[in-house]
């Protein structure tokens, strides 16, 4: 076929339209490609439970629980996330956080303060890394359904089951709690009937209308064979929405076994005095069941001079020993303690008694400081009081006066008998910046006078401020394999003017101060000092801690810290465990025995927040074996932790 020149040039352009349309849907392909790569969510998405929240409430009356939303990421890379409300009555905490392969929980809360009665939607959003900069966003959507006050009572009750323990012949296990709210308005006026002789409620009516009524259940074993016992409290109220409502409960009987074995925590007591003078402290020992099934026992002593509270007890009990030396002469006197139960063996505990002869009565001045040193700032707030102790070190009887030859220093008290602590403090009023000096003068008749110098060193005030802390010495005790002790607060101000920024450090590995930085203008910081025992033997351990700051005139100062660490009693052990992370945790069982796998029932049960539990009065020559258990708020226990042992030597 031929074509004309015409023709030729009207289908010459096919070939290079075509040539550029492929060209063009290429690079729509490839936008296409890189605009899905980056709009896919990493693949750390929160899988969020639950997936919305409704809360419900009256108004005018209290907020509705709070609830917990818990959230977790895949992957393993550690991501920062916030969360927000969409409404000023919705509160979540924590507002930040990060999450690796962890599970975080926010708490979420509602107010409703000022909200009218209807029906409120809204939402919290939490807020997580992308990819390359990017956030993902996860919204929960949240209800909220406001009453009037009018409106109609309704019954809400917690917990909604409840669940009893015991032995047959034992002990009645604790009461619990039930607590009956009205969460909707008006008011609740209620009932409460029970189906079962062995169930007794602390209260059959009552009203309530915002407030919560608590009550308590308890339980009657006596007469009740081993076995499970079922029966239920229902809960009434006449214009209630959802009168009535049935609270299921159960009640387990195991059988007891009769082989109580008396234990004792020492094996003798022995007193110290002196004729005609104070009683020796009293002393005290720990009776337990070592065996099983349920010891009921008594004690009693042979000596006039011995006192014995309490002398009757069931399974484990302490016992405090005090002597009497009224009409005692010098010497040494010999006395015994029985300790007897139906069913096992008696046991006998020696005491004795040594009284000195009366020294001649020389009082002497004994002091627990050579000076005090006060340091302040020209028209800032005056130093913390400083104490110190007045001891009799001699005999007799040392009646005390304090004074002091200064106006700006006062003490209280300024007389006392025998021992005392006398507190001094100073006022900065009308001083200018220098150094004072003072004496505190102690007297008392028959003994040499003492005294204590005082020195006060006034700065003038620093744009720096001024570092002031309480206490100024921090002293903190324990035992070898035992728990750590208590934590210690450190109160830092800043006298002077200005704002102070300050730095804290230690120089003891066994020593932790947090927080290591702050500033404080007029307000108190809380510093709080803690002491970690692992790894340490007995003896005395003394440490420091440095408070500095730039620009202020007394910088550094210091606080010193000791630690003392006592060797474990004989006949001892202390058990440990790694805390149970969930959520409905109550406590902890702890059980004994001298055979593997064999224990009886539990020696202790302890709150959640323990962690340990020291045994004392362990026989010698005996090994024994121990393992914990957890249980939930429906009594629910654990199977055994893993076995461990200790020979006692």
């Amino acid at each position: 076929m031929e074509m004309t020149r015409s023709q030729l040039q009207f289908l010459n352009p096919t070939p290079v339209l075509f040539f550029l349309a492929q060209k063009f849907l290429i690079v729509l392909i490839i936008m296409a490609a890189v605009s899905f790569f980056l709009a896919q969510p990493e693949a750390l998405a929160l899988s969020v439970s639950p997936s919305s929240l409704s809360f419900a409430g009256a108004q005018g009356s209290t907020n509705p629980p709070a609830q917990t939303v818990t959230f977790r990421k895949g992957g393993d890379r550690t991501k920062s996330w916030t969360v927000s409300a969409a409404a000023p009555w919705i509160s979540v905490t924590p507002s930040a956080g990060t999450i690796s392969t962890e599970q975080d929980q926010l708490a979420v809360s509602v107010n409703l303060g000022g909200l009218s009665a209807g029906s409120y939607s809204s939402s919290i959003t939490i807020l997580t890394e992308g990819f390359k900069g990017r956030t993902n966003k996860t919204t929960i959507p949240l209800s909220l359904s406001v009453t009037s006050s009018t409106s109609t009572p309704t019954i809400r009750l917690s917990p909604t089951a409840l669940s009893f323990s015991g032995i047959a012949g034992g002990a009645n296990p604790a009461a619990q709690s039930l607590n009956v709210t009205n969460p909707t308005g008006g008011t609740l006026s209620w009932s409460l009937s029970d189906n079962a002789a062995w169930l007794t409620l602390s209260a059959a009516t009552g009203t309530t209308t915002t407030e919560t009524d608590t009550l308590s259940a308890s339980v009657n074993l006596t007469g009740l064979a081993a076995g499970t016992y079922t029966a239920a409290i229902t809960v009434s109220a006449t214009g209630a929405s959802n009168t009535p409502q049935v609270i299921p409960v159960s009640l387990a009987v195991t059988a007891s076994t009769t082989t109580p074995v008396i234990g004792l925590s020492t094996t003798s007591l022995a007193f110290t005095g002196t004729a005609g003078g104070t009683n020796p402290a009293n002393q005290s020992f720990t009776v337990s069941n070592t065996g099983s099934g349920t010891l009921t026992w008594t004690a009693n002593d042979n000596a006039a001079w011995l006192t014995l509270s309490p002398v009757s007890g069931t399974n484990t009990g302490a016992v405090a020993a005090s002597v009497n030396l009224t009409g005692l002469a010098a010497g040494t006197y010999s006395g015994a303690i029985t300790v007897a139960a139906t069913g096992a063996t008696s046991k006998t505990l020696p005491v004795s008694l040594t009284i000195n002869p009366a020294p001649t009565a020389t009082p002497v001045i004994g002091l627990s400081t050579s000076g005090l040193t006060f340091n302040g700032t020209a028209g800032g707030s005056n130093p913390a009081t400083q104490s110190f102790s007045v001891s009799n070190t001699g005999s007799g009887t040392l009646a005390w006066t304090a004074s002091d030859n200064a106006a700006w220093l006062a003490l209280s008290p300024v007389s006392g008998t025998n021992s005392g602590t006398v507190s001094a403090s100073v006022n900065l009023s009308g001083l200018a910046a220098g150094t004072y000096n003072a004496t505190v003068t102690l007297a008392a008749t028959g003994a040499t006078t003492k005294t204590v110098p005082v020195t006060l060193v006034v700065t003038a005030p620093t744009a720096g401020g001024t570092i002031s802390f309480t206490p100024a010495t921090l002293s903190f005790s324990g035992s070898v394999g035992g728990s750590n002790p208590a934590s210690k607060a450190v109160s830092l101000t800043n006298p002077g003017s200005g704002t102070l920024t300050w730095t804290m450090s230690d120089n003891a590995a066994w020593l932790t101060v947090t927080p290591v930085s702050g500033t404080t203008t007029t307000e108190t910081d809380t510093l709080t000092a803690s002491v970690n025992l692992s790894g340490l033997a007995a003896g005395t351990y003394n440490g420091l801690i440095t408070i500095t700051a730039s620009g202020s005139s007394n910088s550094p100062k210091t606080i010193p810290v000791t630690l003392t660490l006592t060797a474990p009693s004989a006949g001892t052990a202390t058990l440990t465990w790694s805390a149970n992370g969930e959520t409905d945790l109550v406590g902890y069982k702890v059980y004994r025995g001298t055979a593997s796998g064999t224990y009886g029932a539990p020696v202790a049960t302890l709150s959640k927040t323990a962690t340990s539990y020291a045994f004392s009065g362990l026989q010698t020559g005996t090994t024994y074996f121990f393992v914990v258990t957890a249980y939930d708020s429906a009594g629910n226990e654990s199977p055994f932790s893993n076995e461990v042992s200790k020979s006692i030597f």
